[in-house]
C-alpha cells in the first residue's frame, strides 16, 4: 500500500508538471524492488518513470519505459504505447530507436495503438509520413514534446523532418533539393540547412552539390550486420517477456 501510495503521488506531480515528482519517486522501491504480484504498481512505476524521463527530453529511455510498463500490464498498455512511439520519433536514430520501433510494430502492440498503428507500421518501415500522418502524431503529442526550439521550429516537427529525411535515404542514392523540399513539405534553403546540420552531426552520411542543387546518399554498408542485430534483439525481447508471464503466473518458479 506505501509503494503505491508513493508512486500515485509521484503521478500527481507529473500530471501537474511539477518537479516534486522526481522527489516522491524517491521514497518508492526500484523496480527490482517491487514484487512481481503487484502488477498495477509496477506498471505505474515504470510510467512516471517514463514521465520523468520525458520531460528531462531523454526520449530514448523515455519510450523503453513507456513500452516496459505496456508490457507488464495491459491495463495501461493502450494508454502508454502512444506516448512510446511518440518517444521514439523524437529520439535519434540509432539501433535502440529502430529496435522500439520494431517492438511497436509487432501484433500484439498494433492491436492497441488503433488508429496510430498504420504510422506506427510505416514508421518501422521508415517510409516517407506524409503531412497527413504526421499531423496525426502531433495532435497526441504533448506541449512539452513540440515546444519551440532556438530557431522556432517545434520539437517533434524537427524530428519528423529528420526521420522524413532519412526515410528518402533509404530509398533514393540522390535527389534534388527542389524534390526533397517538397517531400518535406518545407523550404528549399531549410531542406538544405537540415541536410547541411545532419551530415555534420554524423547524423547523415550525404553530400550536397550546391552548384546542381542536388544531394547525394551514401549506402549503409551497415545495414544487414544491423538487421541482424534487430533480429537477435527482437528474440531477445520475447524470450524476456516469456519469462516475466511464467513469473506472474508462477511466482514460485522465480524463486
Amino acid at each position: 500500500h506505501c509503494m503505491l501510495r508513493d508512486t500515485l503521488v509521484a503521478e500527481l506531480h507529473v500530471l501537474v508538471g511539477d518537479m516534486q515528482a522526481e522527489r516522491a519517486l524517491d521514497h518508492t522501491p526500484v523496480l527490482a524492488d517491487i514484487p512481481s504480484s503487484e502488477i498495477r504498481v509496477r506498471s505505474r512505476y515504470l510510467s512516471v518513470v517514463a514521465s520523468i524521463l520525458d520531460r528531462r527530453r531523454r526520449f530514448l529511455d523515455a519510450a523503453t519505459k513507456y513500452y516496459a510498463a505496456a508490457k507488464t500490464s495491459q491495463l495501461v498498455a493502450s494508454t502508454v504505447l502512444p506516448k512510446a512511439f511518440v518517444c521514439a520519433m523524437l529520439a535519434p536514430q540509432s539501433e535502440r530507436q529502430r529496435s522500439i520501433l520494431k517492438q511497436l510494430a509487432a501484433d500484439e502492440c498494433r492491436k492497441l495503438l488503433g488508429n496510430l498503428a498504420p504510422f506506427v507500421q510505416r514508421a518501422h518501415k521508415q517510409q516517407l509520413l506524409r503531412k497527413a500522418e504526421a499531423d496525426a502524431i502531433r495532435h497526441i503529442a504533448t506541449d512539452a514534446q513540440n515546444s519551440p526550439m532556438n530557431n522556432g521550429k517545434g520539437l517533434l516537427d524537427a524530428a519528423i523532418i529528420r526521420y522524413n529525411i532519412h526515410a528518402v535515404a533509404a530509398v533514393y542514392y540522390n535527389i534534388t533539393i527542389v524534390e526533397l523540399a517538397a517531400a518535406l513539405g518545407v523550404s528549399e534553403d531549410e531542406a538544405e540547412s537540415e541536410v547541411h546540420t545532419m551530415i555534420l552531426s554524423g547524423a547523415l552520411a550525404a553530400s550536397i552539390d550546391q552548384g546542381n542543387g542536388l544531394i547525394a546518399f551514401q549506402a549503409d554498408a551497415a545495414a544487414p550486420l544491423r538487421e541482424w542485430d534487430e533480429t537477435i534483439n527482437a528474440v531477445c525481447v520475447d524470450v524476456a517477456a516469456v519469462a516475466d508471464a511464467i513469473e506472474r503466473q508462477h511466482p514460485t518458479l522465480a524463486n
